[in-house]
Parts: structure tokens; C-alpha cells; sequence
């Protein structure tokens, strides 16, 4: 966590462009109920902070789940915003070094199962909701309380499942930040 916040406090990570929400994924419809429930988890200030940031931003999908989704009700239910840091579209080579940090948000529907996925960047997790966490590719899922931390090393394989109301997550990334998370085969 050191290196994330040194590189926030330092003012080398820029705020992610702000982009049109013409074609928000249908999660988005969860959004204010996820928000409404993390209040035991978070301060009032904290979740009014969250809440304009998700407001406003640009909710996308990763690009190789829309092209391959592990089933048929995932891309109703799953959507990230990149707050902080770099989009989603900027090569790596456009990024300096393998130094980035990406901060954000993932919002995921009722009942979903993100299936196992990895990626090459730290990744440290903050769920607003309990959620169930899986920290290997055929782990049994554990319990999450709302504000626990989560640490995923580079390229260790991790799901979630979230059950019966919506489930909203901040995220820190470190390291490489442009290189797509991708399911595990």
C-alpha cells in the first residue's frame, strides 16, 4: 500500500479523463442501492465522496469479457470506472514505465459470480458490501466484511460472488495498470 499512496501524495497519477455515458452497462441500475447499503460499512462523508465520483463516472466493461463472457447474466451485472489514473485504451507504452496506479470503482449486480481472473497488477481491494472471495483459481469462497482490505499480487487468480443486493468495490492498482484483467482458463 506504501507505493500507492506515494505515488497519490506525490501528484504522479492523473485524474482518468472523464467520458460519455451514452452506453452505460445495465449494472448501473444498482448503483444508488449499493451505494445506499454501504453506509454501515463507511463514514457518511466517505460514501457521499463515492457516491458523486460513481455518479459521474464513465462506466465501462473490460473489452475481452464483452468479447468471450463467462455466462449469459455476467455483462448485466458487472461494470469498473477508472477514477484515477490512466483509461482503459492508453497502451502501456504510453504509461511511464511499469509505474502506474489506477484507482476505481466495480459495481456488481445481485447474485453475480465474477469468475476466477487474474491480471498483471497489484491490486488491493475495499469492498463497501460482504461479499465472497475467492484467492486462488479452485479456492473455496470466504466470507468479506464491508471495508476489509484485500491484496491480490500480480497475476494471482481471484474471484467473487455477491448475494442478494449489489455489491460496490474501490480499487487500487499498481505496477501495470493498462494490461486488462483476463479470466483464468
Amino acid at each position: 500500500m506504501d507505493a500507492h499512496a506515494a505515488a497519490l501524495a506525490a501528484g504522479e497519477v492523473a485524474p482518468a479523463p472523464a467520458a460519455c455515458n451514452e452506453s452505460a452497462p445495465s449494472v448501473i441500475d444498482h448503483l444508488e442501492a449499493a451505494l445506499a447499503d454501504s453506509a454501515p460499512a463507511i463514514s457518511s462523508d466517505i460514501q457521499q465522496a463515492i457516491g458523486v465520483l460513481a455518479l459521474a463516472a464513465s462506466w465501462r466493461q473490460t473489452a475481452s469479457y464483452v468479447e468471450c463472457p463467462p455466462s449469459a447474466e455476467f455483462l448485466d451485472n458487472y461494470a469498473h470506472a477508472t477514477l484515477l489514473g490512466p483509461p482503459d485504451d492508453v497502451p502501456m507504452s504510453d504509461v511511464s514505465g511499469q509505474n502506474g496506479v489506477a484507482v476505481g470503482l466495480v459495481l456488481l449486480g445481485p447474485g453475480v459470480v465474477y469468475p476466477p481472473h487474474q491480471h498483471p497488477a497489484d491490486e488491493v481491494y475495499v469492498p463497501l458490501q460482504r461479499i465472497e472471495w475467492t484467492h486462488e483459481r479452485h479456492g473455496m469462497p470466504a466470507a468479506v466484511a464491508p471495508g476489509d482490505l484485500i491484496h491480490h499480487v500480480p497475476w494471482q487468480p481471484h474471484s467473487m460472488r455477491v448475494g442478494a443486493r449489489p455489491a460496490l468495490l474501490l480499487y487500487i492498482w499498481s505496477g501495470d495498470v493498462v494490461t486488462p484483467s483476463r479470466f483464468c482458463a
